[in-house]
């Protein structure tokens, strides 16, 4: 079997909305990360700056003092850490509500970015978090 990478994001994308809007954050996190990692790798290859990367140049890290290595590591804290278990007693982690939604951003972020057409579950996502 053979699957498009751009495909198989979309896919975890619209799941993990579908695990946002049924309250199941974990599953909505790692989903939607794995989505925003792929589709931002294919905004790089075409010189795109994806939605981390435009995140961390954001001029808002200037009280941070960090470098944007840093930056990459705070935003990335909770989709990693769902995803692995190498921090010796690291055994719980906090989830803020607003976690799911901002990787669902990113994720949405890049897909438009590239140009692809958005699902029904990414507009009607979209629709739902109007400003």
């Amino acid at each position: 079997m053979i699957i498009e990478k751009t495909f198989s994001a979309m896919h975890q994308l619209d799941r993990a909305i579908e695990f946002y809007c049924g309250g199941d954050v974990v599953c909505a996190i790692t989903l939607a990360g794995a989505a925003e990692e792929v589709l931002g790798q294919l905004c790089k290859r075409r010189g795109l700056v994806n939605a981390l990367e435009e995140a961390i140049g954001v001029e808002g890290w200037s009280n941070h003092n960090s470098e944007p290595k840093d930056r990459r590591d705070i935003l990335n804290q909770t989709k990693n850490a769902l995803k692995h278990a190498s921090v010796e007693g690291e055994d719980c982690i906090e989830i803020d509500e607003h976690d799911p939604y901002l990787i669902i951003a990113r994720a949405i972020y890049n897909l438009k970015l590239l140009g692809l057409e958005s699902s029904h579950l990414v507009k009607k996502f979209c629709e739902m978090h109007k400003p």
